[in-house]
């Protein structure tokens, strides 16, 4: 019988697993074409080995088709639509309080902690082979015991490590957003849409992006703004407002006051 999805997506965020740990393998109903905006305190990993559609998470929409997987950190609000059938999932909840609860144990909480840390950085769709998530699900056990726990989180940590970037791909990976950032400088862009076009989680692209240049992204894109505006005050005879519409200010207001903190002077003193 097919499990309605009202079963593993709960929307009373009072629900918790009554384990660490579930696993659920079915098929969407034909007749349900969405579920709506919900959330809950355990994370979720889900394979669609078959089917396509929209899965919102945190107010941005991510298109997914068959061999996605899709990664719904803890509270983060999301829904989805579904745009073909028929559609299959694995649907992989955990809740890491319950494992703290279980096991009060130092060496279990540093492992989930370090886990926790790569879901957070983890992009939340890919279009991956799945073989390697659908193996660690098949060895599972239903031993919930001190041992099967520390081979579960290391399981996970293992397989997100190999998602995450390696570090010998940073150099390239971010001369190519610095040119994407020098080129749309004048566009509406975000730190999460530049996350998502380059297939990185806005949490790790932030941290890392800081790491890198030392500085926010949005203050890296205040400060290319800012360049180009000087050089447009000081070579044309534009006004203040056409010159801060030109660099990707929408507020004149604010366009001034990101100036005088980058050159201590107003851009009509120039």
């Amino acid at each position: 019988m097919t499990v309605d999805l009202l079963k593993p997506f709960y929307e009373n965020s009072s629900f918790s697993l009554s384990k660490p740990y579930s696993v659920i393998k079915d098929k969407i109903r034909l007749d349900m074409k969405e579920k709506s905006v919900h959330f809950h305190k355990f994370l979720e990993i889900i394979h669609f080995p078959k089917g396509a559609g929209i899965v919102s998470i945190e107010g941005t929409d991510y298109p997914y088709d068959s061999g996605t997987l899709v990664f719904i950190k803890p509270y983060a609000m999301h829904s989805y639509k579904f745009n073909s059938f028929p559609q299959e999932f694995v649907l992989f909840e955990l809740d890491t309080e319950i494992f703290s609860q279980l096991f009060a144990n130092a060496v279990i909480e540093e492992k989930i902690c370090k886990f926790l840390y790569k879901f957070f950085c983890i992009h939340p769709v890919q279009k991956i082979d799945g073989s390697n998530f659908l193996n660690f699900i098949s060895s599972l056990s239903g031993d919930i015991s001190e041992c099967s726990a520390v081979s579960v989180i290391l399981s996970l940590d293992g397989y997100l490590e190999n998602l995450l970037i390696k570090k010998e791909d940073y150099e390239s990976l971010f001369s190519k957003i610095i040119s994407y950032i020098y080129n749309n400088y004048d566009e509406k862009i975000s730190l999460e849409h530049t996350a998502n076009q380059f297939g990185l989680s806005k949490y790790y692209f932030s941290r890392r992006f800081r790491q890198i240049f030392n500085i926010s992204f949005t203050g890296f894109i205040n400060k290319i703004r800012v360049e180009k505006a000087r050089d447009l005050l000081l070579s044309t005879k534009k006004s203040v407002t056409e010159v801060a519409h030109l660099t990707g200010f929408s507020d004149t207001s604010y366009f001034i006051k990101v100036f005088k903190k980058f050159y201590h002077k107003l851009p009509s003193a120039l």
